[in-house]
């Protein structure tokens, strides 16, 4: 049989990404052959071609929503407003909400997205305009809820008047971009006072990728989810951070980050501005620090998260790498590197920070 190509619908570059990587899921869990499968960018869309199309069992794939589905049935999460027991794929939604009375009207939604889903196909996205039946004015869709794309604040106009409506999608695109959600991002939680942030970020191919590096970045994110207390991190840092976790995907060659903020200030909500840049990099360059300092990963939590001046430094870092200006940035870094520690040792004696004090000298060989 000849190949398939599937569409993502063209919401925006964020939901895009992330109905992208839960048809990845969805496609890992029907058996497909990964090494037939290929993810390229279109613009802000995604273009996936199956060259196996009869690998694909849909059955096996539709057998794990349904357990997905149960959980949330068995952990009461339809009917109370007060859930006690979250198993890891409904902790990772609640770990992007900051929207608590929503939660069960979102959870509510994606199991009826499984139910209507059973009947129908991934197969549905091979349509390229599947897209022009969903959007604002599309009544009994499910929201699209602002961890799930910025597209809050925008107005919808008609009879010549324009009100504040919330942009719908079909059951399906609610249903993926919750797949890509759990299994294709990484969450940080904030809290500070009155003020919260979830900040949600994602890997995806510059121009072009295997199936294979898709599904690694999804073993590196999935039910990732840190909660941080009393500091504030700049999304300039996000990459970094991210891409400590565990081991590096050196092997993507090829990479963007997709970060975005939802923030919460009183009763005020609102979702930032994506940051989206390429990454390799950065890639490269964590890959020689971990060389140099194996125990890096903990450092950063350890040390760096461990208060708000931390973050800054981790920030500065990033963009010298980024912007290719390490050579020029470089004495700047270490200042900024042995005032940190300097000041917060002096403050904080029994601490693991200390006993990573010695790997700071690694650290900057490790950039020269």
């Amino acid at each position: 049989m000849s190949s398939i190509v599937l569409y993502t619908p063209g919401h925006n570059l964020v939901t895009d990404s992330l109905i992208m990587h839960g048809i990845v899921r969805y496609l890992l869990w029907a058996d497909v052959n990964i090494d037939s499968v290929k993810i390229r960018r279109l613009g802000e869309r995604f273009v996936i071609e199956i060259r196996d199309p009869t690998s694909i069992k849909e059955d096996k794939a539709k057998y794990v929503l349904t357990s997905i589905q149960d959980q949330a049935v068995k952990g009461n999460l339809l009917s109370k407003s007060d859930y006690a027991y979250l198993t890891r794929f409904f902790e990772k939604i609640d770990a992007a909400n900051l929207n608590r009375p929503a939660f069960i009207e979102w959870v509510r939604q994606f199991a009826q997205a499984i139910t209507k889903f059973y009947s129908d196909s991934v197969r549905v996205y091979e349509d390229y305009d599947h897209v022009e039946s969903e959007g604002r004015v599309r009544a009994g869709y499910p929201t699209l809820y602002l961890p799930l794309g910025p597209v809050y604040g925008k107005y919808n106009q008609s009879n010549y008047s324009a009100r504040e409506v919330p942009y719908k999608v079909c059951y399906t695109c609610f249903l993926f971009a919750n797949l890509g959600l759990v299994y294709g991002t990484g969450i940080i939680r904030l809290e500070k006072g009155n003020r919260a942030k979830s900040i949600m970020f994602t890997l995806i191919p510059t121009n072009e990728t295997e199936m294979v590096d898709i599904v690694l970045t999804q073993r590196a994110f999935e039910f990732v989810h840190e909660r941080f207390v009393e500091i504030d991190i700049p999304t300039i840092a996000v990459p970094l951070i991210a891409l400590s976790i565990g081991e590096t995907l050196y092997a993507f060659k090829d990479v963007d980050v997709l970060v975005w903020v939802y923030e919460k200030s009183g009763n005020s909500l609102r979702i930032t501005q994506p940051l989206h840049v390429n990454v390799s990099r950065l890639l490269r360059t964590l890959s020689t620090i971990k060389y140099y300092v194996p125990e890096w990963p903990r450092v950063v939590h350890e040390c760096f998260l461990s208060n708000d001046d931390g973050p800054a430094v981790l920030a500065a870092l990033t963009e010298a790498i980024i912007n290719d200006n390490i050579d020029v940035e470089i004495y700047k870094l270490t200042r900024l590197i042995t005032t940190f520690l300097a000041k917060f040792l002096a403050n904080n004696q029994d601490t693991e920070c200390k006993r990573s004090a010695n790997l700071m000298n690694k650290l900057i060989e490790s950039l020269l």
